[in-house]
């Protein structure tokens, strides 16, 4: 009965509050004061909680008379009467709570959050100038306790909040949260404009700071493309466009990584005269690279056609985006995209290099001021180079120590005294002192007649070529590396299907076996022609399957050619076990079919397909694998009439197959 009585108590008050009936509430708190102490069930709410929460001041006044301790009273989110107030914004109800016990004003719910937070989140100015006016509101805030406050009320542009916050505290604007964003990061990414041109005004310097993922404020504002944002950056911070994240990419480049083609117009058009969007990342990627790369047609046919970015810049991979794009998957928008690069004059990275070769002669007008001797050293040092260049050879063994190096071995590399008659970089015999055996020892025996040093740094220029020149080459030896290890692993594994496949059809032979007590455990089939061929037929595939497993496990090359010619070797045998365990099946299928006209024609023509998809197989690969020797051939050819060494010092040796067979990008083997 008790119980009841105090359950109906309970509701009356509820329903006072709820009307703020405040003669019931009155009279109902004065019959039974205890009842102030009663709790919402789920949330552990006073009635000051709720009084507050409703926003009567009159109710929040009378009980704060009785029981002025309730204002710190926490709920079950340690929120107190006071965190209410502050989210409904009601001044009046907050003046009379801290009135009451202005310590409540410090108090953090379970989110670490307090009434400030709250107040400024839902940008009630009004209550956040009763709270900033509370003593030891500041020291909270400088404390770094509270100081994501400005935070919150600039992600939800609450301008006036802000303006409060920093009249009072002008530190705030260079506070950052757990992520490393300042309010500048956060009124950039959320674009509001007003905000952001009122924070780079205090301080252009806030324009600079990271985040936890190194992107600016502008690099914020760019991948969210607001507009507003970004032109307050160019009137205001320009020196912002300069600052690149940790990979070196710009705005530009974060525009077009993240699809923004609005944006990426609409910061060519601004940063016009900052000549920014050709700069590349850390890898050496231009904005043309990355939409290339992401698939990005409509900006990179923007960039192609409205911009002045190097088409033919190199990243440090030493591709070109024509490079790129061949290495995407065929499609309708890139067969278009590369007829547009085709237009514009795109080139890829071969093309470049088999046309480096005009550097020769920029580099001998280089030396039309010097001596007679020394032009002839420097320009058979820059003939040297423009040879390695052309057949990809490493500059390395060509520095200036190692140039007498060739000389004194006679090198082939070196022209001979019947050619330098005739050559354009070598003198004539009539110039030249030296005997007619020996055309350039004079040269390096007589010191004063070295080249002169001034000249180093202008040879040097033309000594080395590009590393990213040779990318492309170092790429597609790694990549026969790779398919020719591909390949082994592929025939170890085939032929241990093979043997699989055929030791689990000998030990089950086709027909059965007797089970009586006689013959238990014999082949029925066995006195047949069919079967005996089957036998014969499975035991070589079996056999010659585990040979070959057994002999490409044990024998581990570590140079190319010795991996090539047992690669070569395994997979010849690997067609006489495919052929055998194919044949062994037909015998087995004729074993087990019954001998009637139907069902032999039933197998004719089975062994017909058989026989006919195979067989083209092996015939097509034989066929392939003649061309690719008639061309190997050829390439070798025509490498000994233009007087090319095999030798390449960037690769160990010229790897044939991938010369001979460069456009069609594979080679039978």
């Amino acid at each position: 009965m008790h119980f009841h009585q105090e359950g109906a108590k309970t509701y009356i008050l509820l329903v006072a509050i709820k009307r703020n009936d405040i003669p019931s509430f009155s009279q109902l708190v004065k019959k039974s004061k205890g009842i102030l102490e009663q709790r919402e069930a789920d949330t552990w709410n006073t009635p000051l909680h709720l009084v507050s929460k409703f926003g009567h001041a009159d109710m929040v006044s009378e009980i704060v008379a009785l029981r002025p301790d309730m204002v710190a009273a926490e709920n079950k989110g340690r929120e107190t009467p006071v965190h209410e107030a502050c989210r409904i914004g009601n001044a009046e109800i907050l003046k009379l709570l801290l009135y009451a016990n202005p310590g409540a004003a410090h108090k953090l719910n379970t989110e670490r959050k307090s009434a400030l937070f709250l107040a400024c989140s839902c940008g009630h100015v009004d209550v956040v100038n009763v709270l900033l006016k509370e003593p030891g509101m500041l020291d909270l805030l400088e404390d770094g306790i509270d100081h994501t406050c400005i935070h919150a009320a600039v992600s939800v542009g609450h301008m006036d909040v802000v303006r409060e916050l920093l009249s009072v505290c002008p530190g705030l604007a260079r506070r950052i949260d757990e992520n490393g964003n300042s309010p500048l990061h956060c009124a950039s990414e959320k674009g509001h404009r007003e905000i952001t041109w009122a924070l780079l005004r205090l301080d252009t310097k806030l324009a600079q700071q990271y985040n936890n993922s190194g992107h600016t404020p502008l690099h914020l504002a760019t991948i969210n493309y607001k507009a507003p944002v970004i032109e307050g950056f160019v009137l205001i911070a320009p020196a912002s466009f300069q600052l690149a994240t940790k990979d070196g990419e710009t705005v530009f480049h974060l525009a077009v990584r993240y699809g923004r083609y609005d944006a990426l117009v609409f910061l060519i058009l601004i940063c016009n005269g900052m000549n920014l969007f050709g700069r590349g990342d850390r890898y050496g990627n231009t904005i043309l690279h990355l939409a290339v790369y992401g698939g990005q047609h409509q900006i990179a046919e923007y960039i192609l056609n409205k911009t002045r970015v190097e088409i033919n810049s190199l990243n440090c991979r030493g591709l070109t985006a024509l490079d790129i794009l061949d290495q995407a998957k065929q499609s309708q928008e890139n067969q278009h995209l590369a007829a547009m690069f085709m237009k514009a004059g795109g080139k890829r990275s071969m093309e470049l290099l088999s046309q480096s070769g005009n550097a020769r002669g920029h580099a001998v007008t280089l030396l039309d001021n010097t001596p007679k001797r020394a032009q002839f050293v420097t320009k058979h040092e820059l003939q040297l180079t423009t040879k390695n260049l052309e057949i990809g050879s490493s500059p390395a063994s060509y520095s200036p120590s190692s140039f007498t190096s060739p000389i004194s071995r006679n090198s082939s590399s070196l022209p001979s005294p019947q050619s330098s008659r005739s050559s354009p970089y070598l003198p004539s015999p009539q110039t030249n002192n030296s005997s007619p055996q020996h055309p350039v020892k004079n040269v390096f025996d007589n010191k004063a007649q070295m080249p002169d040093p001034v000249l180093s740094p202008m040879v040097t220029q033309h000594r080395f070529p590009s590393e990213n020149l040779l990318e492309p080459r170092r790429k597609h030896q790694k990549a026969h590396r790779e398919a020719l290890q591909n390949a082994r692993n592929t025939i170890i594994l085939v032929a241990g299907l093979i043997a699989t496949v055929t030791f689990s059809a000998g030990i089950n032979p086709p027909g059965g076996v007797y089970q009586g007590e006689l013959m238990t455990g014999k082949s029925i089939a066995s006195k047949t022609t069919a079967f005996k061929i089957f036998e014969i037929s499975n035991h070589v595939a079996l056999f010659t399957s585990l040979s070959i497993v057994v002999v490409v496990v044990s024998i581990i090359p570590y140079r190319r050619k010795p991996l090539t010619r047992l690669l070569v070797v395994a997979h010849k045998v690997m067609w006489v076990a495919v052929a055998f365990m194919a044949t062994s099946y037909v015998a087995a299928t004729w074993v087990i079919l019954p001998h009637n006209e139907r069902e032999e024609l039933v197998f004719v023509a089975l062994l017909a397909v058989s026989i006919g998809s195979l067989g083209t197989a092996f015939i097509g690969l034989t066929v392939m694998l003649v061309n690719h020797c008639l061309k190997k051939s050829k390439w070798r050819k025509e490498r000994r009439e233009r007087g090319e060494a095999n030798a390449d010092l960037e690769t160990g040796s010229q790897n044939s197959d991938i010369e001979s067979t460069n456009k069609k990008g594979y080679h039978s083997y």
